[in-house]
């Protein structure tokens, strides 16, 4: 970060915790910029950012002053998934949305921009001049499960900023102190398939994608909860997808079979719609015959056949309790103190899930 855009960042800060108030005169240029360590040269760059951003007026032969029609109002950084701004992923859409409902509370405003964006367009010079540009108050990552070398986390690391993670997964915690919330863990997955065991199912056929994001679980850990949870057959009632075209296939495959499964256990909402739609053409009656159970954060969206029975992880509260650790950041950002939250999560029993047919006599 170059020193000019560390001292816009730290006057700044100073202003929007009060230490200056709106009106208050600066300390003298030499005095500010021995007490920062800077050169006067360094220190009058950022100055001139101060002004074209609205914070500080420089005034001839009196000095500077913080604004006194400065906008208390905060701006935030949205860093979300997607290819272009008409692609985002259906989560991020759903974290915007809750992050926005929060923050116009107090009347901050939040700005998007692209993970893509920042692995192609962003040198970390341009990076902090974009920061100190916007006035940006704080960035909320709305992914996860970085590997720790991509140029985007880098640009977040060096950001001199609070970053607040509303995606995380277990794993992201090696890779950067940024306060995280866990979306969802293995229980939250292995809730859903309890919850179709308390059902009298034993047959369970779960489905994951190929791209290795089993919700928590590695392919031998949920081997052996399966086992220890007293499903038979663990191994072949789990099945992976490339593509969700693959889907309808795999379904028809197990259900042929001379023992298929009575319950599917699903990696999301949308998986389980295609799974409802596979099976309301081969002709089952859900959940009289089968029943279909997904995982998500947001329940609200519409479903093609019947009202879905999920796992809820709860988009919302992660947004909500995002803002809330935004807004005390003044009391963890810089300390390193690895703050991990997990978000609640709940069984939403609606229309695609009963007790076994194979235990009603």
């Amino acid at each position: 970060m170059l020193k000019k855009d560390k001292i816009f960042r730290t006057i700044k800060n100073r202003i929007m915790h009060g230490e200056y108030k709106p009106g208050e005169k600066l300390p003298g240029e030499k005095l500010l910029a021995k007490e920062l360590g800077v050169s006067l040269v360094t220190l009058r760059a950022a100055l001139a950012m101060l002004q074209h951003a609205g914070i500080v007026n420089c005034i001839d032969r009196s000095g500077n002053y913080v604004a006194e029609n400065l906008d208390s109002h905060k701006k935030y950084l949205a860093v979300v998934t997607g290819d272009d701004f008409e692609n985002i992923s259906v989560a991020c859409m759903y974290y915007i949305n809750e992050l926005q409902k929060n923050l116009a509370v107090t009347g901050d405003r939040l700005k998007i921009i692209l993970s893509t964006q920042l692995e192609k367009k962003f040198t970390e010079n341009k990076w902090h001049s974009r920061l100190a540009k916007d006035n940006i108050s704080g960035i909320f990552l709305c992914e996860g499960g970085y590997n720790g070398n991509e140029k985007s986390l880098n640009l977040l690391r060096s950001a001199n900023l609070p970053v607040v993670q509303l995606a995380g997964v277990p794993s992201d915690r090696e890779l950067y102190d940024f306060p995280i919330l866990l979306r969802y863990s293995s229980e939250t997955f292995s809730s859903g398939v309890k919850y179709l065991i308390s059902l009298g199912h034993k047959k369970i056929a779960t489905l994951f994608p190929q791209n290795g994001c089993m919700r928590g679980f590695t392919p031998e850990t949920y081997k052996d909860f399966l086992t220890k949870a007293g499903i038979p057959e663990a191994n072949s009632l789990v099945c992976y997808f490339k593509k969700k075209n693959q889907l309808a296939s795999i379904i028809r495959k197990l259900m042929i079979q001379p023992s298929p499964p009575t319950a599917f256990m699903c990696y999301c909402d949308a998986t389980a719609m295609y799974a409802l739609e596979t099976l309301d053409e081969m002709g089952y009656d859900v959940p009289e015959q089968i029943s279909v159970m997904g995982i998500c954060g947001y329940t609200e969206r519409l479903f093609t056949l019947k009202p879905l029975s999920v796992v809820n992880f709860h988009y919302d509260i992660s947004a909500s309790e995002a803002v809330k650790l935004m807004n005390d950041s003044a009391s963890w950002y810089g300390k390193k103190q690895n703050i991990t939250q997990i978000i609640p999560h709940e069984i939403i029993a609606r229309s695609t899930t009963a007790v076994c047919s194979e235990n009603i006599k």
